[in-house]
């Protein structure tokens, strides 16, 4: 949003998908929170799709993390993580990301330097 309260898409289509890609050309499924990080970055808790997306410069769209439609719990480097339904995400100062896994109910660690992610807080039961 501008400072004069205009609002712009940065990134994603009318249709609900999975695809990278830039602006237009990417597809989310339930995006439900965003945190910025330096330079711009926009990181996106994608909770239908059980994924951690990062949106760069050109509005370029990757998944950072996680899987497309597969949910689950796996700890360790992004190629294997799982989550389920991530719903919230910040950034500390320290580079790394903070991930509430909502139907996992744990919240997650993912080091923004490693891609490596871990549960730092939650059992997991309701």
């Amino acid at each position: 949003m501008t400072p004069a309260g205009v609002l712009t898409s940065v990134a994603g289509s009318q249709d609900t998908g999975h695809a990278d890609g830039t602006g237009s050309a990417a597809q989310f499924r339930f995006p439900s929170e965003v945190a910025v990080g330096p330079g711009g970055l926009i990181y996106v808790a994608e909770g239908l799709a059980h994924r951690v997306r990062k949106i760069a410069s050109g509005n370029v769209v990757s998944t950072l993390a996680g899987q497309h439609a597969v949910s689950g719990l796996v700890d360790g480097p992004r190629a294997s993580a799982l989550f389920r339904e991530p719903s919230d995400i910040v950034r500390d100062s320290g580079g790394n990301l903070f991930v509430a896994d909502w139907a996992n109910n744990r919240i997650r660690k993912l080091v923004l330097a490693t891609t490596t992610i871990s549960t730092v807080a939650g059992t997991g039961v309701r």
